[in-house]
């Protein structure tokens, strides 16, 4: 049965000219998974809005036209409030529909605008607490919690609800691999059980666990509808993240130029991409030879919130000059806190954290601003001015630096992100891709040399990925350090140079790629699991050789006998 069905579906917004979604025919249906899936900008997150009714009612000026019906009754007679109470929506950042001041309100902050008896919400709390293991959490302010546990918050409030049809964005983007893997398998469960359930997610081999039942593949606003075995036989490895094995498959059905497929096995290593897909060359230059004193040292630190739970012990941490190092594990591990302590937005309530060879407690966090640059994973949270050059020409202004000198750096950080003709464009209009370059040109113009990043490559496709490590490799120095939090084991397989594995609020372990992400036992004690991509290069790993991302994969086996 069709819990909702679409036919023609048109949308446009009032300030573009071209519709955004162009004739979508789609049917989700009780007991199925749809998964949606296209490249940035593709008119995903425009497909949701339509079908939960946000547009038009909630965009001015918008346009939707063709015919959608929501358990067979017309969605244009319908307001947001009867949409809502059989429509369930994820949306792709969980803190704009978090209202609660801690979860255990939040989880029944729906229940209770349905008018339910009190047992039923406390019942209803209680189940989805479990579900997703929030009950140590239900005490806690959302504003504590790391944008893994704020997305599986959000995800049990709209289950709370319990609707018969589920549109989720990106449910996985903040979630660490343990974690997708069991919302996967939850979602296989709400479908088995007569729900209707649609996911736009990038992450589609983590996908897998949840059996989807069609493939909805978006390009340029056009759908096509087929099974997941038939998306996987035309599927574009440029754009989308697939499983290992599918990427090499695609890779060598597209085919390469006699360049990459004749060059040695040692340049394709220094040709190496993020993810499943394609790449655009390392995202960082290797280490010197011989590191020196560390740009960020933390020396046994701890931290804890105001209630005194312990979020980080006796962390320990060196990073060199020229290093790049990922930080793995799993939702409330500790990287986001530890991050916001080499940064100086958090103070260690135990040990030190040093910067360049200076005690962080001893300066102010303008002082450290001089070294250090942070880019949130959400980048709107720093994105305030009217213009990009305006947004680049802040922190050189606050920090002192003369207007002419701070024009100059700007007009560098411009031209190396590839800017210029975006400097007097407003960048809240922007994507989300475009939204972090503009940030990278604010640290460039800011004259760091610790990068700091939490999950800087979070809702970006492989595409995506590709422009953000390119413009970082354009615009940090040689000699710069890059730290980074991450839930994607192949971003930091292929473009980290040392991973520190983040367990409990502890460092448990540290070390090259290769070597920390062997360890299966290890991986699961940090709710981490192991890719095809990571298994595709075990035996090179074994061997000494530098990982391949999918395409050098593919090139490789062309050269094959």
């Amino acid at each position: 049965m069709a819990l909702l069905s679409a036919r023609g579906l048109t949308c446009g917004y009032r300030r573009r000219p071209e519709p955004t979604l162009r004739g979508v025919d789609l049917e989700l249906r009780a007991g199925e998974v749809t998964l949606v899936c296209g490249p940035s900008a593709s008119g995903k997150t425009t497909l949701l809005r339509a079908l939960n009714g946000l547009l038009p009612r909630a965009y001015p000026g918008s346009t939707v036209a063709g015919e959608l019906r929501i358990e067979g009754v017309d969605a244009r007679g319908m307001n947001l409030a009867a949409i809502g109470s059989r429509v369930g929506t994820l949306l792709q950042d969980p803190a704009r529909q978090v209202v609660g001041n801690d979860v255990e309100k939040e989880l029944a902050f729906g229940p209770e605008n349905l008018g339910l008896p009190v047992d039923e919400i406390r019942a209803r709390t209680a189940r989805e607490a479990a579900r997703l293991g929030l009950e140590p959490l239900l005490e806690r302010s959302p504003a504590e919690l790391s944008g893994g546990e704020l997305q599986k918050v959000a995800l049990a409030g709209v289950l709370a609800t319990e609707p018969s049809i589920l549109l989720l964005d990106e449910p996985f983007a903040a979630l660490d691999p343990a974690s997708a893997h069991e919302v996967a398998a939850l979602l296989r469960q709400l479908a088995d059980e007569g729900r209707a359930v649609l996911v736009i997610e990038h992450r589609i081999e983590e996908l897998a666990n949840a059996r989807p039942d069609q493939v909805l593949a978006l390009d340029d606003g056009r759908a096509t509808v087929s099974s997941l075995d038939a998306f996987f036989e035309d599927a574009d490895p440029r754009h989308l993240s697939l499983p290992a094995e599918v990427a090499v498959r695609r890779w060598r059905a597209i085919g390469f130029s006699r360049k990459e497929r004749h060059r040695p096995d040692d340049a394709r290593s220094k040709s190496r991409g993020g993810g499943g897909g394609g790449g655009d060359g390392p995202a960082v230059p290797a280490p010197p030879a011989a590191v020196g004193d560390p740009l960020l040292a933390l020396e046994d630190v701890g931290f804890g919130f105001r209630d005194g739970a312990p979020v980080l012990a006796g962390a320990k941490l060196r990073v060199g000059a020229g290093e790049t190092v990922a930080l793995l594990g799993a939702n409330g591990a500790g990287k986001s806190t530890l991050l916001k302590l080499a940064m100086g937005l958090l103070r260690p309530t135990g040990g030190r954290v040093v910067v360049e060879g200076r005690d962080a407690v001893e300066l102010t966090t303008a002082e450290l601003a001089r070294t250090a640059g942070y880019l949130f994973q959400d980048p709107n949270a720093m994105l305030f001015a009217d213009t990009v050059e305006e947004e680049c020409l802040f922190a050189p202004r606050n920090l002192g630096v003369p207007e002419a000198e701070a024009r100059e750096r700007v007009r560098d950080a411009l031209a190396k992100l590839g800017l210029t003709e975006l400097a007097g464009e407003a960048p809240g209009g922007f994507s989300i891709g475009q939204k972090k370059r503009v940030c990278l040109a604010v640290l460039v113009a800011q004259g760091v040399r610790v990068w700091l990043f939490d999950e800087p490559t979070a809702g970006l496709d492989p595409g995506g990925v590709a422009d953000f490590l390119r413009a970082l490799r354009s615009g940090r120095g040689a000699e710069d350090a890059v730290v980074f939090a991450t839930h994607d084991l192949d971003l930091a397989l292929l473009h980290a140079t040392g991973v520190a594995l983040v367990d409990e609020g502890r460092i448990v372990a540290s070390g090259p790629p290769g070597e920390v992400l062997a360890d299966a036992g290890r991986l699961e004690r940090a709710r981490l699991r192991s890719t095809s991509l990571f298994e595709r290069n075990r035996s090179r790993l074994e061997a000494g050789l530098p990982p391949l991302d999918a395409r050098a994969l593919a090139a490789l086996a062309e050269d094959a006998p």
